[in-house]
């Protein structure tokens, strides 16, 4: 299954746009450039970004973030699966299953707020973690690289509302 492919999910859960495979930098297979993932970096900076953020190795079922903690990192699912879900026992609701080039995080990145759902590893899974350090890091090189990564953060943010407008007002209207 390629990032390009659509994972089932629940009805109304927006999708999660898929982000380009960073090629051989990190011996990915390549794949047509069809959407960035951070639109606003340039295809070298993004493959940095990646490239620096540490690897997190995970088994079926280890949670990968706890719901209602505070984690200002960003997570790139590079091989396997999570889901995201919220609630516990009988009120617990998967919200999505996000596999390779999806990402989670990136609201709690932006405002440092406690995470609203859980992620857990739906299968055995590698995630790249985007935290603060990374940035910081990238920053200190080129002091314009983090204005630039929090636009594109924006722009995601922008799309993903759109997109749940769009279905809440088709729910409305069915």
């Amino acid at each position: 299954m390629t990032a390009h492919t659509r994972l089932a999910r629940a009805p109304f859960v927006v999708a999660i746009p898929p982000l380009v495979r960073y090629s051989a930098l990190l011996q990915c297979e390549l794949e047509p450039m069809v959407d960035r993932f951070l639109r606003f970096l340039e295809p070298a900076e993004e493959d940095a970004l990646l490239a620096a953020a540490p690897v997190k190795t995970l088994k079926t079922g280890d949670i990968v973030v706890e719901e209602g903690v505070s984690q200002r990192a960003i997570f790139v699912v590079d091989d396997g699966a999570v889901r995201i879900e919220r609630g516990r026992g009988k009120a617990e609701t998967i919200l999505a299953v996000l596999g390779p080039g999806q990402f989670f995080g990136e609201m709690s990145f932006i405002d440092g707020a406690p995470t609203s759902a859980r992620v857990v590893a739906n299968a055995p899974t590698k995630v790249r973690m985007i935290d603060m350090i990374t940035l910081e890091n990238l920053t200190a090189v080129d002091p314009t690289f983090g204005a630039r990564l929090y636009r594109s953060l924006a722009a995601i943010l922008v799309e993903r509302l759109r997109v749940t407008s769009t279905d809440l007002s088709l729910q409305a209207w069915l």
